[in-house]
């Protein structure tokens, strides 16, 4: 069942899975998630089985875009995603999703890794960009999930969303566009 979550069950699987699950340079503050509630630009949705956490996903909103901020599957199910994606469908929104970039990593094992992250996405019918950047010193490979989406849409709607969360400040000087 998927259910979106609480500030009390966002800030319980921040605090007891996310800081796991995830680099700490690609972790926004709690700080920021929570200033993000409350100004209605950020939610999330957990998906449970038998009160077992299965799949979470974290995001940023607008009212044109939702950009998945964080997305972790505890078992890798297909359906987790593909049922995540049709929410944002299901609302006329476009799913973006940053994902490690592969080509930017030097460590065999952690660019397997990556590889087969984003292979995870493809087959649950996510689309592969040719926009990718460098965010506050970690590199991304942008992923959408509608079809009508060109390079220069993803593009500008990923800055956008990063405008809109983060202001045009950090973005002018912490975000690099390689395409």
């Amino acid at each position: 069942m998927i259910q979106k979550l609480s500030k009390e069950q966002m800030k319980f699987i921040f605090d007891n899975h996310m800081i796991n699950d995830f680099p700490k340079s690609e972790l926004k503050p709690w700080k920021k998630i929570e200033a993000g509630l409350e100004n209605d630009t950020y939610f999330a949705y957990g998906m449970y089985e038998n009160n077992e956490l299965l799949a979470y996903a974290f995001f940023i909103k607008s009212s044109k875009y939702e950009i998945m901020d964080a997305y972790f599957s505890c078992i890798y199910k297909q359906n987790n995603l593909q049922e995540l994606k049709n929410i944002a469908v299901n609302n006329n929104k476009e799913l973006i999703l940053e994902v490690e970039n592969p080509d930017y990593e030097d460590n065999l094992s952690n660019k397997e890794n990556m590889i087969k992250r984003i292979q995870f996405y493809k087959k649950n019918h996510m689309n592969v960009s040719n926009v990718s950047c460098n965010f506050m010193d970690n590199e991304y490979k942008i992923l959408f999930s509608s079809d009508n989406k060109t390079d220069k849409d993803i593009r500008e709607l990923t800055e956008n969303v990063y405008r809109d969360f983060f202001g045009d400040k950090l973005v002018y000087n912490d975000v690099i566009f390689h395409k």
